[in-house]
């Protein structure tokens, strides 16, 4: 069996005819040899089944009338036949369009916008800025400005703010801020120094402001002076700043189960078409749903400008194959491979500024249960400095006999 294209299906239209009489074979024969494209054929006795174009239909009725047999259409598909059945019903084409008129321009305008994370003063500012910008109610969401340009700008007309998020969902805009606590002094504002958040060897130093302590090639354990904000020789203390880039180790403990469940594909498959308006997913073509328990889609999307203007809708030809579970058994090495992975996701998950990956090394592997149990060191390139106080220094015995 062979399923028509899609595309002949919605644009040139396409017939499902039952055939009878004795010479059913014949038909088939004589209009695949004048080329007539047929699908879903099927042929029992005296009775038979086919599917062909509509541009096809006087061949398919010539050879059939030659041939003493009888054709009933049993389905008719595309957009012919959907025109014909609108122009018999004028009042329900109006009405379908118009729904998708009200729907289209419900979708494509703004309703709300919504501030929340501050009083109702500020919100207020934030909602006249935003109008500024033309995010207001009934602006057109094609006509918003993008969201990180959005927040940047807000952020700069609102210095009062310590942050502004914007998001877009739907018709709505919410934007949350959190306002600046006035009076308080940050950490980073202070004379400090930079010192080593954990073990780890010194490759690179790089300090914007303050005394470098370390050389690369040093070993240094957590607490060790990195950059010192404290400059010396009666001179003022300073913020330290600055990059020290180390070697860190990390050591992770990983269990790779041998027996992966796969998805493969059946062969079996069905196809349909939506159209997708905002947020709203119409099914307008292929009422078949079959009774997959696993399945894989593939989409193929359609989208139209009106000059440069992006008219939100899409039109979605969706292909869906069936799939059902494998258990497959992978080698140890190939879980290996799996830990490695999984250590370097590990690694790379943790919380740290400017990480790099130098190598990794399997210290030890062990198969039980079913499951490959493996210890990984992963060698990494971070920076390893932490702001931290400058310590008060003591008194020296000169200024104590001073001051008695």
């Amino acid at each position: 069996m062979k399923v028509s294209p899609r595309l002949e299906h919605l644009v040139l239209g396409y017939l499902y005819t039952e055939l009878r009489g004795s010479q059913i074979n014949d038909v088939v024969r004589q209009l695949t040899q004048a080329g007539v494209a047929l699908y879903e054929v099927r042929v029992r006795t005296n009775v038979g089944s086919a599917g062909f174009a509509l541009s096809d239909l006087d061949e398919v009725y010539t050879v059939c009338k030659r041939n003493r047999v009888k054709i009933r259409f049993i389905r008719r598909e595309g957009m012919p036949f959907v025109l014909r059945s609108l122009r018999r019903r004028k009042s329900m084409a109006v009405g379908v369009a118009l729904f998708v008129a009200i729907l289209f321009a419900c979708q494509s305008v703004i309703w709300q916008v919504n501030v929340t994370g501050v009083d109702s003063e500020d919100a207020a500012a934030i909602l006249h800025v935003a109008r500024q910008t033309g995010v207001f109610p009934g602006a057109f969401k094609q006509s918003l400005p993008d969201v990180t340009k959005m927040q940047v700008t807000l952020q700069d007309r609102l210095p009062s703010m310590m942050w502004i998020g914007v998001n877009i969902v739907g018709t709505k805009v919410k934007i949350q801020a959190l306002k600046k606590v006035e009076g308080v002094q940050s950490l980073e504002d202070n004379p400090h120094n930079i010192v080593a958040a954990r073990p780890a060897v010194i490759r690179k130093v790089f300090a914007t402001r303050g005394s470098v302590k370390v050389i690369p090639g040093q070993t240094v354990q957590p607490g060790t002076l990195l950059i010192s904000g404290s400059l010396g020789d009666g001179a003022k203390e300073v913020p330290a700043t600055g990059t020290v880039l180390a070697e860190v180790w990390y050591k992770s403990d990983v269990e790779v189960p041998l027996h992966v469940a796969q998805s493969v594909l059946t062969g079996v498959s069905v196809k349909f078409d939506t159209l997708q308006i905002g947020s709203l997913n119409l099914r307008v073509w292929g009422w078949r749903n079959p009774d997959f328990k696993a399945w894989f889609d593939e989409e193929q999307d359609t989208t139209w400008k009106l000059w440069n203007f992006q008219v939100p809708a899409v039109w979605r030809q969706v292909t869906r194959y069936e799939a059902t579970k494998q258990e497959v058994l992978q080698s140890k090495n190939s879980a290996i491979q799996t830990a490695l992975t999984l250590a370097r996701q590990d690694v790379l998950s943790k919380p740290a500024r400017d990480r790099t990956i130098l190598g990794q090394t399997v210290l030890h592997t062990e198969v039980a249960h079913g499951k490959l149990y493996a210890t990984i060191l992963t060698r990494v390139e971070e920076d390893i400095g932490t702001i931290a106080p400058i310590p008060v220094q003591p008194p020296t015995p000169d200024e104590n006999k001073t001051q008695s």
